[in-house]
């Protein structure tokens, strides 16, 4: 498997349960979990993402069960203050200093996600955080990740997703990007692994030590 760290210039992540936590929602996730994806098959979930094209995706369900998601997530946060998750500062410090640009698109709200990265320390590592709200497209629309690909001048090959839902996955296959899903969020891992990502990891620390092993 060629390095992450030499195959991509442009790391993009998903905000909510995949570097915070916001682990309340968990167990109403299933309510809200893409339906009506079905994907092409592919020789390995290592393949690239762009080889494997939607067969069927209602997108406008899609992006109804997102916003509402988004909505709860809200509410829930009115209430509750998410935590980093473990290593999400490991894994933004060690690609920083590897030199690579940091991004976040998220269906979450941009004040918010804004105002929770500059809480938790985590809004410098960030060259920039784009929200579903910000440009009115949510997951699975591929329109912000392409944005961000032309913002930061690199190839959609150069490119990866990181997030913890099938969502995200449909998403990334939407913009023709790779895609790194971390199981410890609101898909499970047998649901993620279904949808096909690029790469499935248990974790944000099983990532770490992936990209931790790569520099050296």
């Amino acid at each position: 498997m060629q390095s992450l760290l030499s195959k991509y210039k442009l790391f993009v992540f998903d905000w909510d349960n995949t570097l915070v936590s916001t682990n309340f929602l968990i167990n109403v996730a299933h309510l809200f979990k893409p339906r009506y994806i079905k994907y092409s098959r592919m020789p390995s979930h290592q393949a690239s993402i762009g080889q494997a094209k939607p067969v069927k995706i209602d997108e406008k369900v899609l992006e109804a069960e997102s916003k509402i998601y988004s909505k709860l997530f809200d509410i829930y946060l009115m209430f509750f203050k998410p935590k980093p998750k473990p290593y999400a500062k490991d894994v933004l410090r060690l690609l920083k200093s590897a030199g690579k640009k940091l991004a976040v698109f998220s269906d979450g709200k941009g004040y918010r996600v804004i105002r929770e990265a500059r809480l938790q320390g985590l809004l410098n590592y960030f060259d920039l955080i784009l929200s579903a709200d910000m440009v009115n497209a949510y997951k699975p629309n591929p329109a912000p990740i392409l944005a961000l690909a032309e913002r930061f001048h690199v190839s959609r090959e150069e490119l990866l997703y990181v997030g913890d839902m099938v969502i995200d996955i449909a998403t990334a296959r939407s913009a023709g990007v790779d895609v790194c899903a971390i199981a410890d969020g609101l898909s499970s891992y047998t649901a993620l692994k279904q949808a096909r990502p690029t790469y499935l990891l248990g974790s944000l620390e099983s990532l770490f030590r992936l990209l931790e092993k790569q520099k050296d």
